[in-house]
């Protein structure tokens, strides 16, 4: 069945529900057509148990190499995946396995970036909706979030940063904790972490009549295909999808070409770029 133009690939993803994961499933589908591989997709529901299984599935079927997105700290899935002696590729989070390849987002970039944006359009008062600290993204960009504020000369203040989770509920909740704070101390601009939470964060402010970006400026991290769909268009730190599944295919193909145990592991870092839109707004200082 595994001709030279018949390989198979297996994908696992955290959330097929997460817009930025069914984009990244969609890409590397279209890319693995153009390389005439099949590929096989399976959605772990954000469950550790699930994730296990999926791995188990699929490195049980004679599949020639695996795309793998963990949903967070999972010692046992990673233990299974050891044992997979096919070519691996890790997206977006980074796991405690050698000899696999990895392709990750440059967070830091993704931050500075972010931050410098709002700080030239004068917000000093900048809320933060963090993702889950048990993944790479979530721990990453909170961590280069109060590096960058530091580095700006903003001090950290406790009550405008929100521990998200990268769901929509999020943005609505942490809505509620700022506009708890007293009306000359809360935030110009909300900074989410990814675009699910940026447009709870959009939801909730609206239902309780605020106008974006006159009231507050928002601004989300994915670029997921609704961001320019929503009102107001949100502005965003654009992942480049397609660009990582193209790049992510010509690793994976290259492996699968030279299938030698890999004992040089590669880290592929995709640069992100700021898209504005109409979420953010210039004010007074």
């Amino acid at each position: 069945m595994n001709g030279a133009n018949n390989k198979k690939i297996g994908l696992i993803i955290p959330d097929w529900t997460n817009p930025f994961f069914s984009s990244i499933a969609h890409s590397f589908q279209n890319e693995c057509v153009e390389h005439k591989y099949s590929i096989i997709a399976v959605d772990s529901y954000n469950s550790r148990a699930r994730e296990l299984n999926n791995i188990e599935l699929l490195t049980s079927m004679d599949i020639d190499g695996l795309i793998f997105i963990t949903v967070g700290e999972n010692g046992r899935a990673y233990e299974k995946l050891d044992e997979f002696k096919k070519p691996l590729l890790v997206l977006d989070r980074e796991i405690p396995l050698d000899n696999v390849d990895y392709l990750m987002n440059n967070n830091k970039l993704g931050i500075e970036i972010g931050l410098d944006y709002l700080y030239n359009l004068n917000h000093r008062k900048i809320a933060f909706i963090a993702g889950p600290q048990d993944t790479v993204p979530g721990k990453e960009r909170y961590d280069f979030f109060c590096r960058k504020m530091s580095d700006l000369g903003i001090e950290k203040n406790d009550a405008l940063v929100y521990p998200g989770d990268f769901m929509f509920g999020s943005g609505n909740e942490a809505v509620n904790q700022f506009l708890q704070i007293a009306e000359g101390e809360r935030p110009t601009a909300i900074f989410a972490s990814n675009d699910i939470m940026a447009f709870g964060v959009i939801q909730g402010l609206h239902e309780k009549g605020y106008k974006i970006p006159d009231d507050f400026s928002i601004l989300g991290f994915d670029d997921v295909q609704f961001s320019s769909w929503i009102y107001p268009k949100l502005s965003t730190i654009k992942q480049d999808v397609k660009g990582i599944a193209k790049k992510g295919v010509e690793l994976l193909s290259n492996r699968i070409a030279n299938p030698n145990p890999i004992t040089d592991s590669k880290i592929e870092i995709i640069n992100p770029q700021l898209i504005k839109r109409n979420s953010c707004k210039k004010i007074g200082l």
